[in-house]
Order: structure tokens, then C-alpha cells, then sequence
């Protein structure tokens, strides 16, 4: 449910904890990259290192409700990239910034509290994740921010102050070939987000993600798919090199073999392939689209909602390098 009302909301005090960076030259690890650049203002297009991100999101169809929170790490250098995007009944609020701080210590592999957190220039976040694996009770989220209201976002900070907190609970743990060096988990979502002197309620639904990865960020175009609803689940990944993911269908846990869908739009077509022989199709219907710069080239994010089968779920559909990606035809309004 969500509820709109009349509060005051303080805005962040935080400002130039980092400056914004220069060209930087490229280096092919993380080493080489510390000896040739700061450690806090690299450009990491094309390195490979160590890094690790976390994810929480929630989206409310009926309310035309949604936000997701995304912190990235990258140990070795300190450095940290944040993402957060809110969709509200009055407005869209985004931020993305790649120079923000983190520890130098993996969070992904402690079994016992795994806290992502950064600081960037208009905001400070936090993802506190209790337990591990099977064994997850919880994760704490909180951002307070400086957000930009628009959909077309650039890097760094706006003039909108907004805060999002939370809890999210597991129910599932997606098992297969989205488990190795990554989390996917759905569950329950209990969540406030101020700003603009209102006060959003949302509960429902959720999911939350962490992800490793050694080999260069955002360098293979992809599109991914995760989704919910009251029953059915699922995440599922497409790249030039193939699919993968797994699904939660009444009860049964299958594994993707292929996604494909229609090019980015408010309306996309979909299929997605299991294990079996099997396939899923459909069409899912954009709540708010968005998007940011990475390295030059542009990644683009939707809140949607729509079916898988029989199930009515909502969800996030992302698209990265969307013009090297291969799609379905896109949908003929004609035809529809």
C-alpha cells in the first residue's frame, strides 16, 4: 500500500566530499590503475579487479510506486558507485554518481554482516545485509540524497533532498545459474521515501541482489529481467553470448536458458526459454523509464509491471549497450 502525506523533510547536509574527475588514463588491472591514477578519481572503463555490488528493489503497480537502491564496490581502489531511483505519484527522483568511497575490504563473503555503504558528493547510502546464502534474515537500506527530478539523469547531484529507508525480508533464494558470485533473492519490502514534503509508504514485495565480478564492469551489452508477484519469481539475463537466470513458477524452481525481448520501449514483447524445451511469453508495460551515462554510452533502466503466465508481477527491466544487444522485433501498434 502507499500513503502520501504532508511532512516536512529536511534536506542532506553534505556537499563536495568529492570533486568530479578528469580523463584518466586506462590501466588493465587495479593495480596498474593505482599506480597511474588517484585511487579516489580512476576511470575504471575496461579494468578488471576485484568488485562487488548490491541491489534492493521495490515496485508498487497499483500506487505507481517504485525505487531501487544500488551501491557498487570496488575494494581495492576505495571507490564506489551509487544509484538510486524512486518513482512517485508526483514525481521521478534519480541520482547516479561514480566517485563516491567505500572500505577496502570485501563485504559479499562475511557471513555474519555484510554492510555497503558509500559517501558521494549529495548523498550518503547504506545496504546492511545480516546473514549469508541460505542463512540471509534481513537487509537494512537507507539513502539520503540529493536527487535530480527527471528521468534523463545526469552524474552527480540535484537540488531535490529525499530520503529512503527500509527493510527488506527473503522468502527465496534463486538457485542455479544465477547463484555463482551473486544473490538474487525476492521477499517482502517495508520501506518510507520523504521528499518534496511528502511522505511515501511502501510494503509488498521485493527483491534484493549482490553480485561479484573480477572481469571489467559494463563492458558486454546485456538486458536483464527480474521480476515478482504474490506467487512467481524470477531473474533473467541476456548477452551476445547467451542467456541464463532462474525462475520461481508455482512453487518450482526452473532455469532460463534464453531471454529475448522487443527493443527498449514503454510496451515490450518477451520470451523467455527453460531448461525443457519450455518458454514464457508475454508482454510487460513500462511504469517509468530511465536513464544515465556509463563510460560515454548510455544505460537505460525501467520500473514495469505486467504478467508471467498466469501470474500478474512488476519488476525492473535494464538495458546496457542497447544498440549492440539483440532484440525481437519491436511491437507493431497496428497489430496489437
Amino acid at each position: 500500500m502507499m500513503r502520501a502525506e504532508n511532512t516536512a523533510v529536511s534536506g542532506p547536509n553534505r556537499r563536495g566530499l568529492l570533486a568530479a574527475a578528469p580523463s584518466l588514463l586506462l590501466a588493465p588491472t587495479w593495480a596498474a590503475a593505482r599506480a597511474v591514477t588517484p585511487y579516489e578519481r580512476p576511470n575504471t572503463k575496461g579494468v578488471a579487479g576485484y568488485s562487488e555490488s548490491a541491489m534492493v528493489g521495490f515496485v508498487g503497480a497499483r500506487q505507481n510506486l517504485a525505487a531501487s537502491l544500488r551501491i557498487c564496490h570496488f575494494p581495492p581502489l576505495g571507490l564506489s558507485w551509487l544509484w538510486c531511483n524512486v518513482l512517485t505519484p508526483h514525481g521521478f527522483y534519480g541520482y547516479a554518481h561514480h566517485l563516491g568511497s567505500c572500505g577496502s575490504q570485501p563485504v559479499f563473503a562475511e557471513p555474519v554482516r555484510g554492510a555497503f555503504s558509500t559517501r558521494a558528493d549529495g548523498a550518503q547510502a547504506e545496504l546492511i545485509r545480516t546473514g549469508a546464502d541460505t542463512s540471509v534474515t534481513g537487509v537494512d537500506f537507507s539513502a539520503a540524497i540529493d536527487f535530480q527530478p527527471q528521468t534523463r539523469i545526469a552524474l552527480g547531484p540535484g537540488a531535490s533532498p529525499g530520503r529512503l529507508s527500509g527493510h527488506f525480508k527473503p522468502t527465496h533464494l534463486h538457485r542455479g545459474k544465477v547463484d555463482t558470485g551473486r544473490r538474487e533473492q525476492v521477499g517482502v519490502i517495508d520501506a518510507v521515501f520523504e521528499a518534496g514534503g511528502r511522505r511515501y509508504v511502501m510494503r509488498g514485495p521485493g527483491k534484493y541482489h549482490e553480485q561479484t565480478q573480477v572481469t571489467p564492469r559494463f563492458v558486454t551489452p546485456f538486458t536483464y529481467l527480474a521480476f515478482w508477484g504474490a506467487r512467481d519469481s524470477g531473474v533473467a539475463i541476456q548477452s551476445p553470448g547467451g542467456g541464463s537466470g532462474a525462475l520461481l513458477i508455482a512453487g518450482t524452481q526452473r532455469l532460463v536458458t534464453n531471454l529475448a525481448s522487443t527493443p527498449p520501449a514503454v510496451r515490450r514483447r518477451y520470451r523467455i526459454d527453460l531448461e525443457g524445451a519450455n518458454s514464457l511469453e508475454g508482454e510487460l508495460t513500462a511504469m517509468a523509464r530511465f536513464s544515465f551515462p556509463i563510460f560515454g554510452d548510455t544505460w537505460r533502466g525501467s520500473f514495469l509491471r505486467g504478467a508471467v503466465g498466469s501470474e500478474a508481477v512488476v519488476g525492473q527491466l535494464n538495458d546496457w549497450r542497447s544498440d549492440q544487444n539483440r532484440y525481437l522485433p519491436p511491437v507493431d501498434p497496428a497489430k496489437r
